[in-house]
């Protein structure tokens, strides 16, 4: 059973609990609400915000990875780092809704940031993901939505198979394995 496999069921499983033992495994109501799940495999760690769930798919309000085993490149830097871990998402996570391009690389802050290519349009409302690779080492995955006469954009939660959440996991999961 793979990480992303181990999230899932894991997530089912308190489901079930709530259900036969008639009591809450959730957090409080309010944004914070749903079940908040981390699990380490392999130097892996996934920290998942699921707001609500049914039998076969997740609302997700944000995944957050990180590489516990990560070794910095002092020769190279963090930049070669990012920029392959953004091209292997580029080519490996084309199966949402909407696919990932590299927006900005920060070398300053060892940060990059990916969005959605073309993000879903709809009258005056836009949504679209941003995934953020920090250090090479830690990710974070949300969905925003900006609505044009507002001035920030809000995040928002998605909803995942349990399948494509898998492999989601997974997927990102893989793109530490460049870590020089």
């Amino acid at each position: 059973m793979n990480l992303g496999q181990k999230i899932t069921e894991k997530l089912h499983l308190m489901q079930r609990m709530e259900d036969q033992m008639n009591f809450s495994v959730r957090s409080a109501e309010g944004a914070d609400r749903g079940y908040h799940l981390s699990e380490t495999e392999n130097g892996i760690r996934v920290d998942i915000h699921i707001p609500d769930q049914d039998k076969y798919s997740f609302v997700v309000a944000k995944i957050e990875l990180e590489n516990t085993n990560f070794q910095p490149d002092r020769k190279h830097g963090v930049k070669p780092i990012l920029m392959k871990q953004a091209k292997f998402i580029e080519k490996h996570v084309s199966y949402l809704p909407e696919t990932f391009s590299l927006i900005e690389l920060d070398e300053n802050r060892q940060v990059a940031q990916m969005r959605s290519t073309k993000p879903y349009q709809k009258e005056k409302v836009t949504q679209y993901y941003e995934l953020m690779l920090h250090q090479g080492k830690r990710l974070q995955l949300t969905r925003y939505e900006k609505k044009q006469d507002e001035p920030a954009r809000q995040p928002i939660h998605f909803l995942l198979t349990e399948e494509i959440l898998a492999r989601l996991i997974n997927d990102l999961g893989r793109a530490f394995k460049f870590n020089k």
